[in-house]
C-alpha cells in the first residue's frame, strides 16, 4: 500500500522538519552561521547521536589600546532541538526563592590576559569580573527569569470505558533535555582543547558561550498553585534549571521557548553577550597587561557586531 499526498502533508506537519526549516530561515536572517544536523558520541555508548541545529551567532569584537595592543572577541552559538508539540508544555513556578547563584549551571570556553603585578596583586582579576558580571549584572539574560525546576505535558489514557488526560514527564522532551547538555558539554571541551593548543586567541581576550535552546512550535505555559487555585500563564521564554545529575545541586540551564518568540530571543541574546563584552573591556580600560610576543600578523580595528 502506498501513501497517499493528503497523508504525506498530514505526516510532515505533526513532524518537526518544516519547525527546523523556519528556524533556519529566521537564524540566517540574523547573520547567524547553520549547522544542520550535527552528530556527537554519545559519553556512554559511543554511538552517534543528532542535535537539529549549531547556529553561530555574529563576532562581537573589539580593539583596545593599552600598553599593548589587547583585541577582544565574543561569540555565543546556539545549540538548538526544535519540537512541534502537539499539547503544551507546562513548567512549574516554584514556590520559594532559590538562593542559589547559575555559577557553574552554564557553558563558556574562555582566555583573558592578565594584568600587570600592581593591578593582580588587588586580587580584582578578568576572571572575577567575569564570574561578576554572569552571575550578578541583571544585563545577562540568564539572570533576567526565575528558573523552573519541573515540567509535564499531558497525553490521554484511558482509564475503563473513559478517556482521561494525564499530567507526565514525556520521554522525548526529557531525552531532548539530556542531548542538548551532553553536546554542550561535547562542544564545550572541544574548544577548550581548540584554546590551549591551537588558537592565536589565546594572547587575546576571548570568549565563545554556548546556549542550549529548545524551540517549541506550539504552547508554553507556566502554572501554578495558591490555595487549591491553579493559575496558569502563557508564556513565551522560560529557563529551566535541568538537574541531569541527581546527586549534585548544581543544575544546566536550558531555554525553552516557542518558536514565535525566536527574533526576540536572538536580540536579547546578542544584546546580553555585548553587555559581557562592554564590561570586560570597561575593566581592562587604564590598566596594563603583561605583554606577549604577537605573531606576525596584523590587527584591525573592528567596531561593534562582526
Amino acid at each position: 500500500m502506498k501513501i497517499k499526498e493528503e497523508e504525506i502533508i498530514e505526516s510532515l506537519n505533526r513532524s518537526g522538519y518544516f519547525l527546523e526549516s523556519r528556524v533556519l530561515d529566521v537564524l540566517s536572517s540574523d547573520g547567524c552561521e547553520n549547522f544542520p544536523n550535527q552528530t556527537y558520541p554519545d559519553k556512554i555508548t559511543g554511538k552517534s547521536r543528532e542535535i537539529d541545529i549549531l547556529s553561530d551567532g555574529p563576532r562581537i569584537t573589539e580593539l583596545l589600546t593599552l600598553n599593548q595592543s589587547l583585541q577582544f572577541e565574543y561569540q555565543f552559538k546556539l545549540l538548538i532541538e526544535c519540537i512541534n508539540n502537539d499539547q503544551p508544555v507546562a513548567f512549574f513556578k516554584r514556590p520559594d526563592r532559590d538562593h542559589y547563584t547559575i555559577s557553574g549551571k552554564f557553558f563558556y570556553s574562555k582566555v583573558e590576559r592578565e594584568l600587570t603585578e600592581k593591578y593582580a596583586k588587588t586580587g580584582n582579576t578578568p576572571d572575577f569580573q567575569f564570574h561578576s558580571f554572569t552571575t550578578e549584572s541583571k544585563n545577562f539574560h540568564y539572570n533576567q527569569l526565575a528558573k523552573n525546576t519541573q515540567y509535564c505535558s499531558f497525553s490521554i489514557k484511558k482509564r475503563g470505558q473513559k478517556n482521561e488526560w494525564m499530567a507526565s514527564h514525556p520521554d522525548g522532551l526529557h531525552d531532548t533535555l539530556n542531548k542538548l547538555v551532553d553536546y554542550a558539554e561535547h562542544k564545550n571541551d572541544g574548544y577548550e582543547d581548540w584554546m590551549k593548543n591551537d588558537s592565536a586567541w589565546r594572547r587575546e581576550v576571548f570568549t565563545t558561550l554556548f546556549f542550549p535552546v529548545i524551540i517549541l512550535q506550539n504552547e508554553l505555559i507556566e502554572v501554578s498553585e495558591n490555595n487549591g487555585k491553579v493559575k496558569i500563564e502563557n508564556k513565551d521564554h522560560i529557563i529551566f534549571d535541568f538537574n541531569k545529575f541527581p546527586n549534585t545541586k548544581n543544575g544546566f540551564l536550558i531555554d525553552i521557548i516557542t518558536e514565535s518568540y525566536l527574533p526576540d530571543y536572538l536580540r536579547k541574546i546578542e544584546s546580553s553577550v555585548t553587555e559581557l563584552k562592554n564590561s570586560m573591556i570597561g575593566f581592562y580600560k587604564n590598566k596594563e597587561i603583561v605583554e606577549v610576543e604577537y605573531p606576525n600578523i596584523t590587527l584591525k580595528k573592528t567596531n561593534g557586531n562582526n
